[in-house]
């Protein structure tokens, strides 16, 4: 049996070894080309059995070269690897058969201006890396965008590939004058891809689900990014953009560590879907003053430390803080946690004007300094003076023991609603619901956060007074109402004139808001009482009134409005632009 093994392992080695030998002296002529040739204008050629050429030199001298179609009647079909590499002078390249262009084909020619190659559908790495002068490129056809493929192309402007899917990493990596892209199919942009782009103002990717890291970093250009349909902010993704101020990801599920850190312009943040907040996420971010992800559940180390001006934060559904979450956060009042139950340690520090802190979970870890505690000039710790912590008072709260502990003021997380008020009494009619911001406060006259109730509006479209009533949720309880008044907009005279004796003719605009209108002349520019005559015109349809009774040679001031009337009450809108006019004798 020994020796039957023995001989079986022979005759498997003696087969591998003839293998070999076999690949390495077949004449494989299917893939086997022609050596190279060259035309008469410079171009080195291979032929292939299969029927069709492939450009592999250039050693001709114009600026301007067009890539021929056929080559001793065999259509030329690609271009094969370093072909054009430093290739000098050639200003521009066109290629109408070429349907595949190999790696490093272009790559350091540094004068190419302008490339068009409109069949192509495969390019392959470094193609034209540090192609210094491009400026125009026209390869509509590619599915596909390689690593390094255009990378310190620092002419290169503005970009679009109507077909590309998806990319390699640091596609356009340093093209500090590229401006514009567009990519309206690609689902997965890679590594790097727009990393130190230094003049690119605005990027949008509609059908982007997937990134890699660091793709838009340090471009400091950057103001906007929407990203529709991305299922993730990725890391580092808009590191250093210090000046972005707009980003859109309303299904981004994740925000992964350092996305927007040390963007110093960005104000607002809406992350509707998301569920982790990474660490570093916005630190340095010394703008943002708003932040909504209502379905973060973890929030992970410095999150948001040093947001210098976020004044108030509310993470209704966060469960976990990593730790030095909002450390630094020196402008920060308020903050609302209502399910938080870990805390990993000097979350709050150095917040020195928070003055309330809700936590309304029973917390299980409260880590060192997790809240209330500041660094003073010496380098030691002290404590916060005016911080209250709303929270469950249980002894098995470990955030109400570490309060209870250090001497910070706390108050149990139950409240009821005292009083709603809205920023405005009276609202100009639109069209449409209006919805004023509310303010809502305790039975103590503390404000509430907006996670604590529930706003309805009611009867807030038509002219009229609106309903607003406010419903404490969670930990809050009760309710208050409070009402504004829609009046209608303002009616334009587009004619005020005598025609007649003792007559005045008025046309106006029509508005749609009220029912009727009123119209006041006047010799007085101050529409006094005494000298003040009114006509109300009590069809909402009519746009014109021919007013008699005037005293002749006399300037009259005249001006409209709309009004309507609602369950006994006039709503009164806003008096048209004063017409002065003289009426004839």
């Amino acid at each position: 049996m020994k020796q039957e093994l023995q001989t079986r392992f022979t005759i498997n080695w003696l087969f591998v070894i003839a293998l070999f030998l076999m690949m390495q002296f077949a004449p494989f002529s299917a893939v086997k080309a022609s050596a190279y040739s060259k035309t008469a204008d410079g171009f080195e050629y291979k032929t292939y059995p299969e029927g069709y050429v492939q450009i592999c030199g250039y050693e001709g001298n114009e600026l301007t070269v067009v890539i021929p179609e056929t080559i001793n009647g065999l259509p030329v079909t690609g271009i094969e690897g370093s072909a054009f590499q430093s290739c000098r002078n050639i200003k521009s390249v066109t290629g109408n058969s070429i349907t595949n262009i190999s790696e490093r084909a272009f790559m350091l020619c540094r004068d190419l201006e302008s490339v068009s190659f409109p069949k192509a559908t495969t390019i392959e790495e470094w193609i034209f890396y540090a192609c210094t002068s491009l400026k125009n490129v026209n390869i509509p056809m590619i599915t596909y965008l390689p690593f390094n493929a255009f990378k310190e192309c620092s002419s290169l402007e503005k970009v679009s590939f109507p077909n590309v899917t998806s990319t390699g990493k640091c596609v356009f990596q340093d093209c500090p004058m590229l401006k514009s892209v567009s990519l309206p199919a690609a689902t997965k942009i890679s590594c790097y891809v727009f990393s130190g782009c230094t003049s690119l103002t605005a990027v949008s990717f509609p059908k982007v689900t997937e990134f890699g890291v660091n793709v838009c970093e340090d471009c400091t250009a950057l103001e906007s990014a929407d990203f529709p349909s991305a299922k993730e902010v990725g890391s580092d993704l808009f590191l250093s953009c210090v000046i972005l101020k707009s980003v859109n990801f309303p299904n981004a599920e994740y925000a992964w560590g350092e996305c927007f850190k040390g963007c110093g312009s960005l104000e607002k943040v809406s992350l509707p879907k998301a569920k982790t907040i990474g660490k570093n996420a916005f630190s340095d971010c010394t703008s943002l003053t708003s932040v909504s992800a209502p379905k973060a559940e973890s929030i992970e180390d410095e999150a948001f430390s040093n947001c210098t001006s976020l004044k108030t934060i509310s993470l209704p559904n966060a469960s976990t803080l990593w730790g030095n979450t909002f450390t630094g956060c020196t402008s920060l009042t308020s903050a609302y946690f209502p399910k938080v139950m870990y805390l990993g340690g000097k979350d709050f520090f150095n917040c020195t004007s928070l003055s309330k802190l809700v936590i309304g979970g029973m917390v299980s870890t409260c880590g060192d300094y997790a809240f209330g505690f500041k660094q003073n000039g010496s380098g030691r710790y002290e404590r916060i003076k005016g911080l209250t912590l709303y929270t469950i008072i249980d002894n098995r709260n470990l955030a109400y023991a570490f309060a209870v502990k250090n001497g910070i003021n706390v108050a149990s997380v139950n409240t009821t609603i005292g009083r709603v008020e809205v920023s405005e009494k009276s609202y100009t009619y639109t069209g449409k619901p209006i919805k004023p911001e509310v303010v809502v406060t305790d039975k103590s006259g503390k404000l509430l956060d907006s996670s604590e109730y529930k706003v309805n509006y009611q009867s807030n479209k038509a002219v009229g007074t609106a309903l607003v009533t406010v419903t404490g949720q969670g930990f809050c309880s009760g309710s208050a109402s409070t009402t504004f008044k829609i009046l209608p907009g303002k009616t334009d005279i587009t004619l005020a004139k005598s025609k007649h004796k003792k007559q005045l003719t008025l046309k106006w605009n029509k508005n749609t808001a009220g029912n009727s209108y009123e119209i006041q002349l006047s010799t007085n520019k101050k529409f006094k009482k005494k000298k003040t005559k009114k006509v109300i015109i009590s069809k909402k349809n009519v746009t014109k009134a021919n007013i008699k009774g005037l005293k002749a040679g006399k300037n009259y001031y005249v001006r409209i409005r709309s009004i309507k009337k609602v369950s006994g009450k006039v709503y009164s809108g806003v008096w048209s632009d004063v017409k002065e006019v003289n009426v004839m004798r």
